[in-house]
């Protein structure tokens, strides 16, 4: 540069720099707008992406403008919210971006947007009816810029979509016996409102009839007693708690409540102040929820005769005497004119007798057997039996119990197997678990006790030394708790079995060789055919187990040789015989002891 305008400037009028610069330019167009759901009333909230060149300057604002009036708004991001809309009005906007530059060209127009909003949520919800398994709910529109378009109602799981015209429904199959939350969402073009849910609500129906009523006379009194009625809850089906009434009527008159027993929560009932007038009272319950009463239950009769006292402490103990019991107790008032004990067993009466109150009963009684256990009972009558009778509550189980005699003991039955044997030993305890003394063949005695109180059979097994071996059995039958009930005895004998046959095999046991020096293995001294080469041989024999001497013979040959040849007097162990066989199939049967406890006959056989 120089300030001379000289093309060729003297160097002290020049001067040289450097000037940088940038250069910038209005950003490029944003997103094509869209648009979110409504929250609020009369504006819409758009949306857009920046522009991907901002032109080189960064952008410092955008534009947003609605397309059908052109008003626009300032926006700082690129989300904005466009207020001062109409409802049910459709919209279209478009966005420029703007730097220190300049403003960009507009976007893409956005779909078409409303400015409505999702409805409210429904301003209540009610039950306004209710039934047996049945509620009818129903609810107030909500507000909405548009028209509701349907209702979503739910509860316990299930749910059922209804007709924006629609504010109520009759839920069906309900438990009577449940509350139940109900929830309502509504929907308008836009959206689906909050959820509002509902109070509990419960259906109602008519309860059952109560079951189990039973009613017992207390004995309050000589003359004069309260009556107890009670009887199975029964389930409300509406709103707990169930309540109940009990009613009485007595010859034929209208029914009545009994006092203080009208819709009451208790099972029971106490009905005061009855004479005993032989009258006869009938009672019934009805079970009520809030709007409904059940039928009344089945009816139960009550007498109003005075019955015994119950009777007190007694006892009944056997006596050890075969079928006899001895039964002890203190006679209850009997609340009459007259007073009739009796002692019942097994359901029977097996005494009776006059008695006065106080008077001690001490009575041995006879049971059907001593076997098993039966049921012992005090029973005391007034002149008004049956009624007018009181049986002990507690009955008595007794099994009475006798002297152990020889018929309790069965006679003893063996089973024999080898040198094991087992005896049976059966009988009977004679009503009271006894024990039992085993002793075998002059042994310690080994002392078992019974579990039965009657029938029973127990085995005890016996290995024996030897076979064919007299073995011996003594049994006794007695107690110690409690003693002095005698004893029983019985023996027995068996005899062990015989023993088992030995094992005898046969074999080749050296060949015959007469060409050698050996002239044990020479067999053509024998005569036998001539063979003298190892083809034929001396047979041997091998028995173990047996118990006697024996003797071994020749009982089958193909080659008939030495057919019928026998070898006494032998023992146990490997017997090397002079018989000498050529090829061919071979028996040979020992046999010992014929007709005595240790025979036996056994064949073994060989193919050489």
């Amino acid at each position: 540069m120089s300030d001379v305008a000289d093309a060729s400037p003297a160097s002290t009028r020049t001067a040289e720099g450097r000037i940088e610069f940038a250069v910038a330019g209005v950003p490029g167009a944003p997103s094509q707008p869209f648009s979110y759901v409504n929250r609020e009333k009369g504006t819409i909230r758009i949306s857009w992406e920046a522009p991907k060149d901002d032109g080189g300057s960064p952008i410092t604002k955008y534009v947003a403008k609605e397309v059908r009036s052109g008003r626009s708004i300032s926006c700082r991001t690129t989300v904005c919210d466009f207020p001062g809309l109409q409802d049910a009005t459709k919209y279209a906007f478009r966005v420029a971006a703007v730097n220190k530059v300049g403003t960009s060209a507009f976007s893409d127009q956005s779909k078409t947007a409303y400015a409505d909003t999702p409805p409210g949520r429904v301003r209540s919800i009610s039950m306004l009816s209710r039934g047996d398994h049945t509620i009818t709910v129903g609810w107030k529109k909500p507000d909405s810029t548009t028209e509701i378009e349907e209702y979503l109602l739910t509860w316990l799981g299930n749910s059922v979509s209804l007709d924006g015209s629609t504010t109520s429904f009759v839920v069906p199959n309900l438990d009577n016996n449940r509350k139940y939350f109900f929830s309502v969402e509504a929907r308008n073009s836009v959206g689906w409102s909050a959820v509002r849910q509902s109070e509990p609500f419960q259906s109602i129906g008519t309860p059952l009839a109560p079951t189990g009523l039973q009613v017992v006379d207390l004995q309050a009194g000589e003359q004069v007693t309260d009556v107890r009625a009670t009887w199975s809850p029964t389930l409300p089906e509406g709103e707990a708690p169930t309540l109940y009434t009990v009613s009485y009527s007595v010859a034929g008159k209208a029914p009545a409540a009994v006092p203080g027993c009208s819709r009451i929560q208790s099972t029971a009932c106490t009905h005061g102040g009855r004479t005993y007038d032989g009258s006869i009272y009938s009672y019934s319950v009805r079970a009520h929820n809030a709007l409904n009463s059940s039928p009344a239950s089945s009816a139960v009769n009550f007498e109003a005769v005075g019955k015994p006292r119950s009777w007190g402490a007694w006892q009944a103990f056997p006596t050890g005497s075969d079928n006899q019991a001895r039964v002890t107790a203190t006679a209850p008032d009997s609340r009459g004119k007259t007073s009739r004990a009796a002692i019942l067993v097994g359901g029977q009466v097996v005494w009776e007798a006059d008695v006065s109150e106080g008077v001690a009963i001490n009575e041995v009684v006879s049971t059907p057997s001593n076997a098993m256990e039966y049921p012992v009972q005090l029973r005391m009558c007034n002149e008004n039996a049956p009624t007018g009778c009181t049986v002990s509550a507690d009955a008595k189980s007794i099994q009475t119990y006798g002297p152990l005699r020889t018929e309790h003991l069965n006679p003893v039955s063996a089973q024999v197997n080898g040198l094991q044997v087992t005896w049976t030993i059966s009988g009977t305890s004679n009503g009271d678990a006894a024990l039992l003394g085993v002793r075998t063949d002059n042994g310690a005695e080994e002392v078992i006790a019974l579990d039965s109180r009657g029938s029973f059979s127990v085995t005890k097994a016996v290995t024996v030394s030897d076979y064919n071996t007299r073995t011996e059995i003594r049994v006794r039958l007695f107690d110690d708790a409690p003693t002095g009930r005698g004893e029983a005895q019985v023996s027995g004998q068996a005899t062990t079995g015989n023993p088992p046959p030995p094992t005898v095999s046969i074999y080749k046991q050296r060949a015959c060789n007469d060409g050698d020096s050996d002239t044990t293995n020479d067999c053509s001294n024998l005569g036998m055919l001539g063979c003298t080469n190892n083809r034929c041989g001396f047979m041997g024999i091998n028995v173990t187990g047996a118990r006697v001497h024996f003797g071994c013979q020749v009982t089958k040959s193909t080659a008939n040789q030495n057919m019928w040849a026998y070898e006494g007097n032998m023992d146990n162990g490997e017997t090397i015989t002079d018989w000498v066989f050529d090829a061919g199939y071979i028996e040979v049967t020992c046999e010992a002891g014929q007709g005595g406890p240790n025979y036996f006959s056994v064949t073994a056989a060989l193919n050489w």
